[in-house]
């Protein structure tokens, strides 16, 4: 038995939602514009960085001067860079 043309066209309602068109974050974000505060954002994040970086190595770089001067061993030292290191 043969379904009719009507028959087909009553069984899916007229008010049928279209598919959805689904964007995944990704795109989203793809299609934003790069914008002046984004500049700023990453200059100070590598800004940080950079003093970050200094900081760490401030330490190592006057190690030889800061064991001559006060004395200490590599031991103790090591104790002083890990104290400036955690309290910044």
């Amino acid at each position: 038995m043969a379904i009719s043309e009507q028959d087909r066209q009553a069984e899916v309602p007229a008010s049928a939602p279209a598919p959805a068109h689904h964007r995944t974050v990704a795109d989203a974000l793809d299609s934003l514009p790069f914008t002046r505060a984004q500049i700023w954002v990453m200059g100070l994040v590598m800004a940080g960085m950079l003093f970050d970086t200094l900081q760490q190595d401030a330490t190592g770089a006057i190690g030889p001067a800061l064991k001559e001067a006060f004395g200490i061993t590599n031991a103790e030292l090591v104790t002083v860079n890990t104290v400036t290191s955690s309290a910044a």
